[in-house]
């Protein structure tokens, strides 16, 4: 079970709260409980459709918005305490006009790498691949809304196993379905503790395993939430507006 809640906005971020419930993970103590936190804007503000003229500028972030997440665990004796993060985008691909790389190069070398990946060599056009999963009826080929990009989700060692980060992602993909059409992500490991500055995320005998093993593994925990691979690149992406 899952259960959406938003607080009242208190500034230009208003909080949004996602709970999972923990009988999902253990289901002999209903006590033990795992909530995802995401602190972002709830949508994307829409462009001016009065001035169609005026284009995004390269390197601004009004095309993009963070989603900074915490798992947070519970167990019904202490305060819950945070187990895992989780880091996405909500990218307004639909909106940033014909130079769509030369916004996403000046964003940053992980937009930049994505592009070739979901845009054609045709100006706002996906490629054939993505187009495939966007759209498996072939009636669409660009970008209609924003879309969620996960960038990278991390569980402390203490808590994998139980299967926290399948439910963060569950959760995130539920919520942002009434928004987004689909959902990409790059399934690469936390191999050492300077991903999230923490010892509680390095796990020695994990980072000694091959890189690619680690992927793999990762690759097919994804798919159990309906990511597919985007032709024979890095990328997966899923539909969620088919995914269940």
């Amino acid at each position: 079970m899952k259960k959406l809640m938003s607080d009242e906005p208190n500034d230009r971020v208003p909080k949004v709260e996602i709970d999972v419930d923990g009988d999902e993970v253990d289901p002999d103590d209903e006590y033990r409980t795992y909530k995802l936190r995401l602190s972002t804007t709830l949508q994307l503000e829409e462009r001016d459709q009065n001035k169609p003229d005026i284009e995004i500028e390269p390197g601004t972030d009004d095309w993009s918005t963070a989603i900074e997440g915490t798992i947070l665990y519970g167990d019904g004796h202490h305060d819950d305490h945070v187990v895992g993060h989780v880091d996405a985008r909500l990218m307004a691909l639909h909106q940033i006009g014909d130079d769509t790389f030369g916004i996403m190069d000046a964003d940053s070398q992980e937009m930049s790498d994505l592009h070739p990946h979901i845009f054609s060599k045709y100006a706002g056009v996906m490629t054939k691949a993505l187009a495939k999963i966007y759209d498996p009826d072939g009636e669409d080929d660009m970008f209609c809304e924003p879309v969620l990009f996960v960038e990278r989700i991390g569980v402390a060692i203490a808590h994998r196993g139980r299967g926290v980060g399948l439910l963060a992602m569950n959760a995130l993909l539920d919520f942002y379905a009434g928004q987004c059409r689909i959902a990409i992500c790059q399934p690469h490991p936390l191999t050492d503790e300077a991903e999230f500055r923490d010892a509680a995320y390095y796990d020695p005998v994990r980072s000694a395993t091959p890189k690619a093993t680690q992927q793999r593994a990762l690759q097919k925990l994804w798919s159990r939430a309906g990511f597919r691979k985007i032709g024979r690149g890095p990328y997966y992406a899923v539909n969620l507006n088919r995914r269940r």
